[in-house]
């Protein structure tokens, strides 16, 4: 990703974007649900959202609002959204110390592949997704 590119979408995160901790259920986990990374954008305007999937290499998916308006939304989970946070974070403004927090998750807490998830690393990984909340407000 182009500099220029990284900044546009760094951009639209700041207004548009998101970025947060999702836990989910998971049979797999000895402690019943795992967590991850997800930043994703959700607008009104295809030509834009259009324009960033074809930058960033990923598709958009699409619902209707109650306004009548249809939304497209663009989501980036775990490596991907650590790849893209690594790309933005430099021109990030409002919301860089939330990008902070998930790539700091991505890079330290979140156990990889091979490795199981104990009682500890779900109290931190809770703490860090509850702090996310919290910035959001």
């Amino acid at each position: 990703m182009k500099k220029i590119e990284a900044a546009y979408i760094a951009g639209l995160m700041d207004g548009e974007g998101c970025f947060y901790i999702e836990r989910f259920k998971s049979a797999r986990s000895p402690i019943g649900f795992q967590y991850r990374v997800i930043a994703t954008i959700t607008m009104c305007d295809k030509r834009t959202i259009e324009h960033v999937c074809n930058i960033t290499g990923k598709s958009y998916r699409t619902r209707k609002l109650k306004s009548g308006r249809i939304a497209y939304t663009i989501d980036w989970r775990s490596g991907v959204a650590g790849d893209l946070l690594k790309a933005i974070i430099p021109f990030l403004q409002n919301k860089k110390e939330q990008a902070e927090i998930c790539l700091h998750f991505d890079k330290s807490v979140a156990p990889g592949r091979g490795r199981t998830y104990t009682k500890d690393h779900a109290d931190i990984c809770e703490r860090l997704r509850l702090k996310l909340q919290s910035l959001k407000r």
